[in-house]
């Protein structure tokens, strides 16, 4: 392989350097090509250039933890490992001790990777400044802070700032501070499972949290588990909250439609009186057609509110009762809406002549929901079915062709 060939290689797959001559592997510019493409090629680099800051440099700029196969002293070359560490944290484990021990590394490296502060000596893991730039990057590594540390305003801030369930980690003390909680609660509601049992009950902190996750009403005191304006805010951002609510809330319309508009499904939390109300079961049907099966048995059983539900939702016909799924006027309307309506009507109503009207003439498709014995009807029975309107229809629009694909005429 000449020269030109073997740089044409090594520039699309670094690790073929490996099969390259012992000459080539010490040949600066093309083992400089090949870890361009993968630092970890320079394992198998010649010794000389292992040392060779240019060729390291290039190394770990593409792949920190090619610092592992550099020389001892460039390992302890504080340029190399600033690049190392900046491209990956955990680079900082191949540094040598004496940059472990620097500042300035260390921090470079957490904040590339937090968790790369277990390479850094005891020292600088309760480092302030170290710390603040690990909890920045996770806010969970607040866990394995010293008690010092997790009692340090500055750095739970940031914590919570970047995930607030670190609230969890913080000190007693910080649990009970209203700064740190309101920033727990703005970026995780749930965060205030971890506040003071003071601060559980400061309706501020408590309306910040439930607006960020409704869910977390379950972390409130029971006084404002209770307050209207904090159950208003839950439910608004979370509808399904309405399933943590006292009874009371449960019963109360304006708390049941805030929730149904928000998701629909909460109406199965609802009282039962409301689950017979119109008005809440028609909002939470005009999200979601399944939403209808929460209703009470006596509104699927009302024929103005199946009608009702209908117009908001073209497909509420398959939660309404059995009896006005044998209902004409309501199959019809709900066909009308909505084809495969018909898979919800009785078998009773399919098999009727009543099928066959307006509705179906007017929609020739229509026609193939019927019983087989309505499909077999000859032209002479499907006129005396049919009312004069969709008659004059049925021979206007010549109709009678299409039936020939669902009817068999004779």
């Amino acid at each position: 392989m000449d020269i030109k060939e073997a740089i044409k290689t090594v520039k699309c797959v670094g690790f073929f350097l490996k099969n390259m001559s012992g000459e080539l592997r010490d040949d600066k510019n093309f083992v400089i090509e090949a870890v361009k493409h993968n630092g970890e090629a320079l394992v198998y680099a010649s010794e000389k250039l292992k040392n060779d800051k240019e060729v390291v440099i290039e190394a770990v700029k593409e792949n920190g933890m090619a610092l592992n196969y550099a020389s001892e002293e460039l390992k302890n070359d504080k340029d190399v490992v600033i690049e190392a560490v900046k491209q990956y944290g955990y680079a900082l484990e191949y540094a040598s001790d004496e940059l472990k021990n620097d500042k300035h590394v260390v921090i470079e490296a957490v904040k590339q990777d937090c968790h790369a502060l277990e390479y850094a000596p005891e020292e600088l893991q309760n480092d302030k400044d170290v710390f603040i730039e690990a909890v920045k990057q996770d806010g969970m590594i607040l866990e394995y802070a010293s008690e010092e540390l997790q009692n340090d305003k500055d750095i739970v801030i940031e914590a919570v700032k970047q995930n607030g369930q670190a609230l969890e980690y913080a000190s007693k003390e910080l649990q009970n501070d209203k700064d740190i909680v309101i920033e727990a609660v703005k970026q995780n509601g749930q965060a205030l499972e971890y506040a003071s049992k003071e601060l559980k009950n400061d309706k501020d902190i408590v309306i910040k949290a439930v607006k960020q996750n409704g869910q977390a009403l379950a972390y409130a005191s029971e006084e404002l588990s209770n307050d209207k304006d904090v159950v208003i805010e839950a439910v608004k951002q979370d509808g399904m909250t309405l399933e943590y609510v006292s009874e009371e809330f449960k019963n109360y319309k304006y708390v049941v439609i805030e929730a149904v508009q928000q998701n629909c499904w909460a109406l199965e939390f609802a009282s039962e009186e409301l689950k017979n109300n119109k008005d809440v079961v028609i909002e939470a049907i005009k999200r979601k057609r399944w939403a209808f099966e929460y209703a009470s048995e006596e509104l699927k059983n009302e024929k103005a509110a199946v009608l009702e539900a209908l117009k908001k939702n073209r497909e509420a016909l398959e939660f309404s009762s059995k009896e006005l799924t044998n209902d004409q006027d309501i199959v019809n309307r709900a066909i009308q809406q909505h084809r495969k309506a018909h898979t919800c009507a009785s078998d009773i109503l399919l098999d009727s002549n009543k099928i066959v009207t307006i509705s179906t003439v007017k929609n020739i498709e229509l026609i193939s929901l019927a019983s087989e014995r309505l499909r077999n009807l000859s032209f002479k029975e499907l006129i005396e079915l049919i009312d004069e309107e969709s008659y004059y229809f049925f021979l206007e629009k010549k109709c009678y062709k299409a039936f020939n694909i669902h009817f068999n005429f004779y």
